[in-house]
């Protein structure tokens, strides 16, 4: 653009053109910045409660057969714990809508892991010590994912849209996953 002339500056138009089409996705990508940056900052005022809750998960899960009944029950309550923390309403309906955003595998995945879990311990000596560590790790890893994921799905709920079923897989992933690799390197130091 050649401003030489100020009053009528050569390619100015061009740029007031590719200006009017830049700035709304400008302005889009910086809110959504902005709402992340919220997301985080609620996410960390519930950590310490989530980590209680992914506790209390694994010390159950360590007993053969309890951790069947206690583990589902424990993070119930953090989702509804949770819900009220966002100020939403928390029904058995909303309950399904979560797991399914998650996904039909992960229901499955997430009931048969904790069956194999609960068999394992009834094994002599290899289940009541490997077994019940492994179970604890798993529990907690669990609890504390999907304690992470509720926070970002309920945090989308009380701002009226929606958290993709993809964003959310990939938080609860990746909170799983770094979860049970920090748990296998504390046991190598």
């Amino acid at each position: 653009m050649d401003v030489a002339d100020h009053k009528s500056p050569v390619g100015g138009e061009k740029l007031q053109e590719w200006l009017s089409k830049i700035l709304p996705e400008a302005a889009q990508l910086s809110e959504k910045l902005h709402l992340r940056q919220q997301e985080v900052q609620q996410f960390e005022q519930h950590k310490s409660t989530i980590k209680r809750y992914a506790t209390a998960a694994a010390a159950t899960d360590t007993l053969p057969g309890i951790g069947l009944v206690t583990v589902p029950a424990i993070q119930a309550a953090l989702l509804r714990y949770l819900a009220k923390q966002y100020q939403i309403t928390w029904q058995r309906k909303d309950l399904s809508a979560f797991i399914g955003t998650l996904g039909t595998g992960f229901g499955i995945q997430y009931a048969s892991h904790l069956g194999i879990r609960q068999l394992i311990k009834l094994l002599p000596v290899y289940g009541q010590t490997i077994g019940s560590a492994g179970a604890a790790a798993v529990s907690f890893a669990t609890t504390y994912a999907i304690g992470r994921v509720a926070c970002l799905y309920l945090f989308h709920q009380q701002h009226h849209n929606a958290a993709s079923a993809d964003e959310l897989k990939q938080a609860y992933q990746q909170t799983f996953t770094l979860l049970l690799q920090d748990k296998r390197h504390e046991k190598t130091e």
